[in-house]
């Protein structure tokens, strides 16, 4: 429009003033030309159309140049060159930015289309999260069931086993707490076998302590044993001497 009326003026300051307003419109053109290339990747479906209608950009720069030029020379000629040229340009400019509409719009509805699928989705998604965590939470039940719980069960009533045992005086001390684990629970099953090794050692060696004093005593009571027979036969043999003293007395 604004090169339309630069050819159809004729004076020179309004003209001037034209084409400043015509490059200050150029120039915004190539920055909002620029800066929607920044958004186009390279496999955009725009970016086809794009490269099209900059390419008859640059043509319709260059005839919009050469027309602000012929203008001020030949006014005829500038006129039938913007009614014929001009019109062209504008027509396949358009109908390349239409086609980015186009495909800008297309893509809009399927996103939009893909949004609402998703959307209409999210109560599946909720009800199989929903079922997913009650499927985990049912083997993080059964796994402490099996692997913490029934442990602690099965290692406390070996202990109680045991300690009651020992308290009936009948514990068997060779008897040991199971141990299938490394964590807390076998180191305590692991701890409660060490303390009862230890009172195994001990109650051997006061054992060994006890029959070493019971062949200590025997051989006491052998000792003895054999002193009484000392006493007795020299009781006999004083009881002989003092029968004979006896008769060697009355034969006096």
């Amino acid at each position: 429009g604004k090169v339309l009326t630069h050819v159809m003026q004729t004076k020179s300051g309004t003209m001037d003033e034209l084409k400043a307003e015509i490059d200050t419109a150029m120039a915004e053109m190539d920055g909002m030309l620029s800066e929607f290339a920044g958004y186009l990747a390279e496999d955009d479906a725009r970016k086809a159309p794009y490269d099209s209608a900059m390419a008859e950009y640059a043509k319709y720069k260059k005839t919009v140049e050469s027309l602000l030029v012929t203008s001020k020379e030949n006014k005829a000629q500038a006129q039938t060159s913007a009614s014929t040229n001009l019109p062209i340009f504008n027509e396949k400019i358009e109908g390349y930015m239409n086609e980015m509409l186009d495909i800008t719009a297309q893509k809009m509805a399927d996103s939009q289309a893909k949004m609402q699928t998703n959307v209409a989705s999210i109560p599946t998604i909720i009800q199989a999260a929903g079922v997913l965590v009650v499927v985990v939470a049912v083997i993080v039940f059964i796994f402490i069931k099996i692997w913490i719980s029934r442990p602690i069960k099965k290692a406390t009533k070996q202990v109680d086993a045991l300690v009651q045992g020992i308290q009936e005086n009948q514990g068997d001390l060779t008897q040991r707490v199971k141990v299938r684990s490394k964590d807390e629970i076998g180191r305590l099953a692991v701890a409660i076998n060490d303390l009862v090794e230890q009172m195994q050692k001990i109650i051997a060696a006061i054992m060994d302590s006890s029959g070493n004093l019971v062949t200590k005593q025997e051989r006491i009571s052998e000792s003895v044993e054999k002193v009484n027979d000392s006493v007795r036969l020299n009781s006999d043999n004083i009881q002989q001497v003092n029968g004979e003293i006896e008769q060697i007395l009355a034969s006096v």
